[in-house]
């Protein structure tokens, strides 16, 4: 499925990222030994990765391609971008693939087509996102397929 941002949303995201000193790891990277203090992934009480115990700082900068409520890219920057920091602390800043952003387009989920199904977030490295940015493209454009993510 090929998906659409607009170039400014993305360098947001992109900014943050690499300004960021810590970042959140994905539940991938939260497993890697090497991102743990001490180079041991310890357990929590349910057999998941203690997340106290992952060294934010190892974690690179990043984006990730998310989807739950719509399809969007995100900062793993820590702290998070957030929309509106004085009005929702909460919630974060993410740039909506063309489309699919439930606020804009109530339909965006009969839009989905192969990213039907369950919840994911995919982790993408920043520089496919920096050349691009470079290059003055009127959109970044991902096509998102099972097995891979590819940004052009």
């Amino acid at each position: 499925m090929m998906l659409r941002f607009l170039p400014a949303d993305i360098e947001v995201q992109v900014q943050h990222a690499q300004s960021c000193v810590q970042h959140e790891p994905t539940y991938t990277q939260s497993q890697r030994a090497s991102f743990h203090k001490g180079g041991k992934v310890k357990r929590d009480s349910y057999g998941d990765p203690d997340l106290s115990n992952v060294d934010k700082a190892r974690i690179p900068p990043a984006l990730w391609l998310v989807k739950d409520h719509g399809v969007y890219l995100m900062s793993n920057g820590l702290p998070r971008l957030l929309a509106d920091p004085e009005h929702n602390p909460t919630q974060g800043l993410a740039a909506y693939a063309l489309g699919f952003c439930p606020e804009k387009n109530p339909d965006w989920y009969a839009r989905l087509g192969s990213l039907e199904g369950d919840d994911f977030c995919d982790l993408l490295p920043l520089e496919p996102f920096t050349k691009l940015l470079r290059s003055g493209k009127r959109y970044v454009t991902l096509n998102v397929t099972e097995s891979r993510t590819t940004v052009f």
